[in-house]
């Protein structure tokens, strides 16, 4: 399954700003930063290091820990110039030379901090033959004062030291290793982050037609009759439909003479698929045929559909077949389970028939507003597909918004829907996000719209 109980404890946690640790060193990295320094503001850093390695590792943590890297402008580079040799780095991480002073930290450090295109600074100090720590603890602490934004501190080393107590004293957390400093930045940008969150306006789509709860709620009746907790594709798509979501055009059959008739009105090429309660994953069952192009692929797809079935499912019951318009796009995934702790949990991600391979979603809990919607959608690992790579129809986030809301108030006015899957939900280039396949189960219990 793609949502168990961390899932529900994350979509909780995300939704109300807690940090989640992975583990024991974070966890206390994290509480420290959070303990004494400001919440960043953005997440563009500056690394200043008297040591290119830790500097190279600190910057290949960034990406690990949601950072980036600040560009420096030139104003800061031309005060940089200034006080620094000829030799430094002349970029991000700010190497200032294994020969560093005290003094060439301390500038170094106060120019960086008060550059506008930095976020917080990470200070990292290795002990070399003309290193002394003492003082570069001092030049820290006196750098700070002209700092409101959040400033870590590595001294490899000297961790529980004298040198390290100095910094304790003055609220600048310090670390054994980099990578731990530059974690801990991390938190301090995700809790600024969630601090200046603001609620996402509500977008216009007239294409939406009106929630129809009525018709949601005499399918679902029509399925309890019909002894269904598994709805039929067809039950599934009018509660679907009902929701206000758009469907893609299609029809039903009996057999593979209706299936003929009905796909010449669907207009080819066309999808067929299985309808039967008893096969929950028919793409896996062989119970979907893609891209069928004439009436002769129509007869031969529901013959194999019903060999298929018939192997993999000996006893299934096969109702038909639905015969749908062939839609291509990028294929997203909605969903929703019921956690026993906390209730409607909602999905969004990347779908189609690898959707339990990648596993790329991302959860909220009910009840969720348009922020949290926007902010699930932006979790997403494969954001470049939905920006329209490599010629793909772009996702309009704000529509994709109102497919999430509506699922969430079909399920919050029908709480006997215990599962519920579209799956895909394509993006496509002219009409939008097109529902394509859906999967509703049902419990016991009257049939009521709340």
């Amino acid at each position: 399954s793609l949502a168990g109980s961390l899932a529900a404890y994350s979509a909780a946690f995300a939704q109300t700003g807690v940090l989640q640790a992975e583990s024991i060193d974070d966890f206390l990295s994290w509480s420290r930063a959070l303990a004494y320094q400001p919440p960043a503001k953005g997440n563009r850093i500056a690394i200043v290091t008297n040591a290119g390695g830790p500097g190279v590792l600190s910057a290949d943590a960034c990406s690990r820990c949601g950072l980036e890297l600040a560009q420096l402008s030139e104003e800061t580079l031309g005060k940089l110039n200034e006080v620094l040799p000829a030799v430094w780095s002349r970029n991000n991480p700010i190497d200032i030379i294994g020969d560093a002073t005290p003094e060439r930290f301390q500038r170094a450090v106060e120019i960086v901090a008060t550059a506008p295109e930095v976020d917080g600074v990470v200070v990292i100090m290795t002990v070399q033959a003309m290193t002394a720590p003492q003082a570069v603890a001092d030049a820290l602490v006196a750098a700070s004062k002209q700092c409101d934004k959040p400033l870590l501190a590595s001294f490899l080393g000297l961790i529980g030291t004298e040198v390290g107590a100095v910094l304790d004293e003055h609220g600048i957390p310090e670390f054994n290793v980099p990578e731990q400093a530059v974690s801990a930045m991390g938190a301090l940008a995700r809790r600024g982050a969630w601090l200046r969150r603001e609620e996402a306006p509500a977008g216009r789509y007239p294409h939406f037609p009106e929630p129809d709860f009525a018709a949601a709620k005499a399918a679902l009746a029509e399925a309890k009759e019909a002894g269904q907790t598994n709805l039929d594709l067809a039950l599934a798509g009018r509660v679907l439909k009902a929701a206000g979501l758009r469907y893609n055009r299609s029809d039903t059959a009996k057999d593979e003479h209706e299936a003929v008739a009905k796909a010449g009105e669907v207009g080819y090429p066309v999808v067929i698929k299985l309808i039967s309660p008893d096969v929950v994953h028919k793409s896996d069952a062989g119970g979907v045929v893609l891209n069928v192009t004439d009436a002769e692929g129509v007869r031969a797809a529901c013959a194999s559909i019903r060999e298929k079935i018939e192997a993999s499912h000996p006893g299934a019951r096969i109702d038909g077949f639905t015969i749908e318009e062939m839609v291509s796009g990028t294929e997203l995934i909605v969903g929703m389970s019921r956690d026993p702790g906390f209730g409607p949990l909602f999905m969004v991600g990347m779908g189609g028939v690898f959707v339990e391979v990648y596993k790329d979603v991302a959860f909220r809990l009910a009840p969720f507003s348009r922020r949290d919607a926007l902010d699930m959608i932006g979790e997403i690992e494969a954001q470049p597909l939905l920006d329209g790579a490599r010629s793909r129809p772009v996702l309009d986030r704000g529509e994709l918004v109102e497919v999430l809301l509506r699922v969430s108030a079909l399920v919050e006015a029908f709480p006997e829907i215990r599962e519920l899957d579209v799956n895909p939900l394509v993006i496509t280039a002219d009409r939008g996000l097109v529902c394509i396949d859906a999967r509703v189960i049902a419990g016991e219990g009257e049939v009521v719209a709340h």
